[in-house]
């Protein structure tokens, strides 16, 4: 699909906040247009050479697959997500600590539509391991990337996903955004 000349709202970074501010929008305001503008690689193309035995050390590769692409540095996590504002960032600070648990909460309903099913607590069972609500969520390595590998699947229905651009000026003024295309190694 190719860019368009205008969009209604233009999201710079495809990590969780940028996938979440998407699917909140396409759930609100389906009658927008969406663009989100991600320097890395869609998540599916998302390669390290030393995850994949090619290499002994980082080489520094453009962009970084662990670090950057969609659904950001957390893609290759083990899918633990804290409901609390305990921790983790500041926006407590600059916002009402009850406001910032509610979107909390709301992200944690979007990312739960695409949990494992009974299948998964059915296997665990089998081994005497049993799954736990908490309010520390683990999903683990291959179910978070898989969560997210989703979740984008279902935004890019109705929000346009382009990688590997780097947003090099947002003009307030005129609403323009200029960004290049990335070329990977």
């Amino acid at each position: 699909m190719e860019v368009k000349e205008k969009y209604d709202v233009v999201i710079i970074g495809g990590g969780i906040g940028g996938l979440m501010c998407a699917w909140r929008l396409m759930e609100n305001r389906p009658d927008l247009s969406v663009l989100i503008l991600e320097r890395g690689k869609a998540l599916e193309d998302r390669r390290c050479p030393i995850l994949e035995g090619k290499v002994k050390k980082c080489i520094k590769c453009k962009p970084c697959a662990i670090m950057e692409g969609m659904a950001g540095a957390g893609a290759f996590s083990d899918g633990k997500y804290n409901i609390t504002t305990e921790y983790g960032g500041w926006l407590p600070s600059v916002m009402d600590e009850k406001e910032v648990l509610d979107y909390i909460h709301q992200a944690d309903r979007i990312l739960m539509e695409y949990m494992p099913d009974d299948e998964l607590k059915t296997l665990c069972l089998r081994y005497d391991l049993h799954m736990q609500q908490a309010e520390v969520k683990h999903l683990g390595t291959d179910a978070n990337y898989g969560t997210m590998l989703k979740m984008i699947e279902k935004i890019s229905d109705k929000v346009q996903i382009e990688t590997l651009a780097n947003v090099t000026d947002v003009d307030k003024e005129t609403h323009k955004i200029i960004f290049t295309r990335n070329k990977t190694e």
